[in-house]
């Protein structure tokens, strides 16, 4: 019986590896430190992994409030110790290592120093939807120019604190559902993967005991004689060898000389029985006689 297309492929998987996960495993491994090296260590590579968690759910949302947190802590600080902006910017740019508040951070330094507002930097800059809330964007050119900068950023370090712990929580809380998931499905896979062989051969059985539900069964059967235990039939009755496992004798008369064997699991037309014996017509057009015990009628 041939295997289902997920069990070869759970098998085939399996061989391979078995074969060849002495290459597989270290090649994988090393794939995957360079991979993280290159996307979250080198210099001038981690800017594409800082790109990609910019566009994960979740992440995103803490990666923006934890940088937002800063900015306005590091602003409110350095002002309210007598820092100018432009200086303040300057030690702001050195203080984040996310490549796109970088650019940012030096295009702001830039335009301040040749006289443009922060109103119009938080505004004008390609981009600056993805690095700051509007929230945030308002507030800063609506407190630049009520001269309270230093007070608005300490509110808005304050607020963005607490909701980059609360997005912490809720990402822990999200991930573990989707890891129990990834786990069930996972197993699911595999078992279904075992169990459907089973439940096919099953099925094969009951066909093979039930040949009246099998038309190919019944129109594959050889035409024979029909059976003469003192009942009239029109058709030949089917037995099988099935109640234990091995091979079983076929005599040319009841307990007379053996002149065949017969294995469990195979179907056999009989034309004659008698004392619970059975007159089998076996495949070399030749029919002897079997112990009823050995059989199954259907």
């Amino acid at each position: 019986m041939e295997l289902p297309l997920l069990t070869r492929i759970i098998v085939d998987f399996g061989t391979f590896m078995s074969q060849y996960g002495y290459i597989v495993v270290p090649v994988t491994l090393v794939v995957l430190v360079l991979s993280i090296y290159f996307l979250f260590i080198g210099k001038k590579t981690k800017k594409y992994g800082q790109a990609i968690l910019l566009k994960v759910p979740g992440i995103k949302t803490i990666m923006i409030e934890t940088e937002v947190s800063r900015m306005a802590y590091i602003l409110s600080s350095l002002l309210s110790r007598g820092f100018q902006v432009l200086e303040a910017v300057a030690i702001l740019k050195s203080s984040t290592g996310l490549y796109k508040y970088q650019k940012f951070y030096e295009y702001l330094y830039d335009s301040i120093n040749q006289g443009v507002p922060l109103k119009k930097c938080f505004s004008e800059y390609k981009g600056i939807s993805k690095l700051f809330p509007l929230y945030v964007r308002q507030i800063i050119g609506t407190s630049e120019e009520t001269g309270e900068l230093t007070k608005v950023m300490g509110e808005v370090n304050t607020m963005y604190s607490k909701m980059n712990e609360m997005s912490s929580k809720n990402l822990a809380v999200i991930i573990e559902p989707f890891l129990l998931i990834t786990i069930a499905f996972a197993v699911g896979v595999i078992t279904i993967a075992v169990l459907l062989p089973i439940y096919n051969l099953m099925g094969n059985i009951t066909d093979l005991a039930n040949p009246s539900s099998n038309p190919n069964t019944i129109n594959d059967a050889p035409k024979t004689t029909p059976a003469t235990d003192n009942i009239d039939r029109s058709e030949p009755r089917l037995l099988i060898v099935y109640v234990e496992p091995g091979s079983f004798p076929v005599f040319d008369e009841i307990n007379g000389t053996q002149v065949a064997t017969v294995n469990q699991g195979q179907v056999y037309t009989y034309s004659d029985s008698k004392d619970g014996w059975y007159k089998i017509n076996l495949d070399n057009q030749q029919s002897g006689w079997i112990d009823g015990k050995y059989t199954k009628l259907f």
